[in-house]
């Protein structure tokens, strides 16, 4: 069974913090009705960690891929690996044809593309970072 895990950074420290994931009313958001909830007005998200639930930066929310880098890194959507290749690329969340899961894209080149499936392994990929936190290399 795969493990279901999010991270997301923490709003008041920026630390990364490893959970469920919740979407919850706060006192301070304002929220006129249910509606106003589910469509993400006046709502926010917490990661339930060690008995608590931690207020997060819904922007930095990312799920665990079910796959370890090669150094047993768990990989998570807005990682940014690199594969065999030296290639870097970041971890997205898709829907591809009817398919919804991850893919890598690289982002190396002008013309962003899915990575090959076959570099979707992890002996052929390394986390060398993520979107929110490295963004040199993105560059």
């Amino acid at each position: 069974m795969r493990e279901i895990l999010f991270r997301a950074k923490r709003i008041m420290s920026g630390e990364w913090v490893f959970g469920g994931i919740m979407m919850t009313f706060h006192p301070n958001f304002p929220h006129k009705s249910e509606v106003d909830f589910w469509e993400g007005k006046g709502n926010c998200y917490c990661i339930c960690a060690n008995n608590r639930d931690i207020f997060v930066e819904q922007e930095t929310i990312g799920q665990y891929t079910g796959v370890k880098d090669k150094n047993g890194v768990r990989v998570f959507e807005g990682d940014i690996v690199r594969t065999q290749f030296g290639r870097l690329v970041r971890i997205e969340y898709r829907t591809l044809e009817g398919f919804v899961g991850f893919d890598m894209t690289a982002i190396e080149s002008e013309h962003e593309r899915p990575w090959s499936s076959t570099a979707w392994h992890s002996g052929n990929i390394e986390v060398v970072g993520n979107i929110h936190d490295g963004s040199e290399l993105l560059r």
